[in-house]
C-alpha cells in the first residue's frame, strides 16, 4: 500500500468535499472547490459545461440540488491518486423517481432502480478541481431505467450484463474473458 503525500491527501479531501456538496445540494461549496476555468464532461451523454459560467449553469440547472433522489448512494470501489488527478471508480445507485436529464436524457421517471458503475477522473490545478470527466455505460443505464431486464451473464460469456453490470465492479460476478 502506498502512502499518499500531503498534496495527494489534500486532493482527495477536496474531491470528497466537492462530492459531499453536490449530494447536499450546496452549489456555492461545489463551485468553491473548482478553479476559475473548470470544465465538466459526462462523456456518455455529453452533458456538462465549459468555463466557470458553463459549469455553474450545468450544476445549477441539472445537477446540484436537482438530480439526487432521496435514496441515491455512491459506493466507492477504488481510488487511484496521481500527482494532479484523482480517479474514482464507484457504483451509483438510485430509484428513477424524477427526470435526470444528464444521465437519462429524454426519459421520464420510471420508478425503476438504476445501478451503474461510474468512473470519475478529477483533475487539479492550484489546489482546486480543474475538470471532471465522468464515464459510465449508457446502454446499461437505459436498460435499467426503461426495461430492467435480467442480467445476460453466463459462464461462457458476459457480452452485455444489462442493469446488473455494475456488479462486475465489486465483487466480480461475471467471468473474465
Amino acid at each position: 500500500m502506498t502512502t499518499l503525500s500531503a498534496e495527494q491527501e489534500a486532493m482527495v479531501a477536496l474531491f470528497q468535499r466537492h462530492v459531499d456538496a453536490e449530494l447536499a445540494g450546496d452549489l456555492a461549496t461545489t463551485m468553491a472547490t473548482m478553479t476559475d476555468d473548470p470544465h465538466l464532461n459526462h462523456v456518455a451523454s455529453m452533458a456538462g459545461g465549459v468555463g466557470r459560467d458553463g459549469v455553474l449553469a450545468f450544476y445549477r440547472d441539472h445537477l446540484v440540488g436537482r438530480f439526487f433522489p432521496p435514496d441515491v448512494t455512491m459506493t466507492n470501489v477504488s481510488r487511484t491518486v496521481g500527482q494532479d488527478q484523482v480517479v474514482e471508480e464507484l457504483v451509483l445507485s438510485f430509484t428513477h423517481t424524477k427526470a435526470v436529464d444528464w444521465i437519462l436524457p429524454g426519459v421520464a421517471p420510471t420508478g425503476k432502480r438504476v445501478e451503474v458503475a461510474v468512473v470519475v477522473i478529477a483533475g487539479f490545478k492550484g489546489g482546486k478541481i480543474s475538470h471532471e470527466h465522468i464515464y459510465w455505460d449508457q446502454a446499461s443505464v437505459r436498460r435499467c431505467a426503461v426495461r430492467k431486464a435480467r442480467a445476460r451473464c453466463s459462464t461462457r460469456s458476459c457480452r452485455h450484463a444489462g442493469c446488473d453490470g455494475y456488479k462486475t465492479a465489486n465483487p466480480p460476478t461475471c467471468p473474465r474473458p
